[in-house]
């Protein structure tokens, strides 16, 4: 019974989100271009494959989910990563990545981190993806009229390049 309930309550918060979201499941977008940040970041601007534009509006602060289908992995590998632009940006989504490297504390065959080395090595403009619709709880309230301080540091000022924007 308790399980019934908990199932229940499940699919009750997935309708929810579902009908929240712009669309569901995942849209293909295409890498219109892929572009060097300061050091280890690539920030990868992806338009839609459809042509479909205006985009569906983002609230700065939120991230958008990809699958992606890394060679020698059984399914897609599902991650997600900040909107770094402007949410007056209608025709594109930009994303920035740091690669991530192994460990520090790690011997030399640890390998680095799967989906940011698949970004910066596998992806290249004109490459299709597919991807989530923008979510998240993490983001400014842009109808308030209240003063903001952003702080933020290394890859995680993506989000506050969002909310300045």
């Amino acid at each position: 019974m308790l399980q019934e309930q908990i199932q229940t309550v499940r699919d009750t918060r997935r309708q929810q989100k579902e009908s929240s979201a712009p669309w569901n499941g995942t849209r293909k977008f295409r890498v219109a271009r892929k572009e060097k940040e300061a050091g280890p970041v690539y920030s990868f601007y992806l338009s839609p494959h459809d042509g479909k534009v205006p985009l569906p509006e983002f609230l700065p602060g939120q991230f958008l989910t990809f699958e992606l289908s890394i060679p020698d992995q059984p399914r897609p590998v599902v991650r997600c990563y900040s909107l770094s632009g402007s949410p007056e940006d209608r025709d594109f989504y930009r994303i920035s990545v740091r690669r991530q490297g192994p460990p520090p504390s790690a011997g030399p065959d640890v390998p680095g981190g799967l989906s940011s080395n698949f970004f910066h090595n596998n992806i290249k403009e004109g490459d299709v993806i597919d991807v989530m619709a923008p979510n998240g709880k993490f983001h400014l309230d842009v109808h308030s009229d209240r003063p903001v301080a952003l702080i933020g540091g290394g890859v995680g000022l993506t989000p506050v390049l969002s909310m300045l924007k």
